[in-house]
């Protein structure tokens, strides 16, 4: 909507209660969102240190507070499950800042059960595609979708890999130390970084040959992913020249 958060919550908790529970309720924030429109009073507020980035987080923080001290009143509080995710991150250090392989997707996942107190933090690597199976699995759907995710609440059922799309051309995987881009033009991958070591991902070890297994494993993988993919939604069929 392009209002500042506070306002939009407040507007969004006003339609909540007009639910007939369950349901199922989407906010979209966009105070964090360059240019990082604030109102003036709280921007004032910060310390003169914070980035604009910065000020936004701490006025979402601000305005969940909010919404938060009025959800708990409702008679649906008890027996919600929030979601928070955020789209991407492709700048952390700012609009002119360098894109990184890694750094520009990684982003929290974080799941609230107001009716338990216990904590737990998944290191595997996560993404988006887990948020419809966790959803589904907390609705209580057992029948069978298409889905390449998993439910994030059932630890066992992650793959210790995540797949993404930077661009036309390039898919990415990355497991817990790589990530590799593969190129669907040129059918074979353009770089492979170990993000564990180079956190800049200034050395590409696609070539290397000490690194070969790691290649050729991450290859095979998203090669996979685009075949099942082009299969199960364009229904066409995606075909490489393997060169591993």
């Amino acid at each position: 909507m392009g209002l500042q958060d506070e306002y939009v919550l407040d507007f969004f908790n006003s339609k909540l209660k007009e639910q007939q529970q369950p349901f199922l309720g989407i906010q979209y924030n966009i105070s964090t969102h360059y240019p990082y429109d604030l109102p003036g009073s709280f921007t004032l507020a910060m310390p003169k240190n914070y980035t604009a980035p910065m000020k936004s987080m701490r006025y979402y923080d601000y305005c969940l507070q909010k919404f938060f001290d009025a959800a708990k009143k409702e008679s649906w509080f008890s027996n919600t499950v929030f979601i928070f995710c955020s789209d991407h991150w492709m700048f952390p250090e700012g609009v002119k800042g360098t894109y990184h392989a890694v750094s520009s997707y990684k982003i929290p996942i974080i799941i609230f059960d107001a009716s338990k107190k216990d904590k737990q933090v998944i290191e595997t690597p996560v993404s988006q595609f887990d948020i419809l199976g966790t959803i589904l699995s907390v609705a209580g759907y057992r029948n069978k979708i298409i889905s390449y995710g998993n439910n994030l609440l059932d630890t066992s059922s992650l793959k210790p890999y995540t797949f993404m799309k930077p661009n036309n051309e390039i898919y990415q995987v990355i497991d817990s130390s790589f990530v590799l881009g593969y190129n669907t033009v040129s059918n074979k991958p353009e770089y492979l970084y170990h993000f564990k070591s180079n956190h800049t991902e200034s050395i590409n070890l696609i070539t290397e040959k000490k690194y070969e297994n790691q290649r050729v494993s991450l290859t095979r993988l998203i090669q996979a992913f685009i075949q099942q993919m082009g299969k199960q939604y364009n229904n066409t069929s995606y075909k490489y020249k393997s060169r591993s």
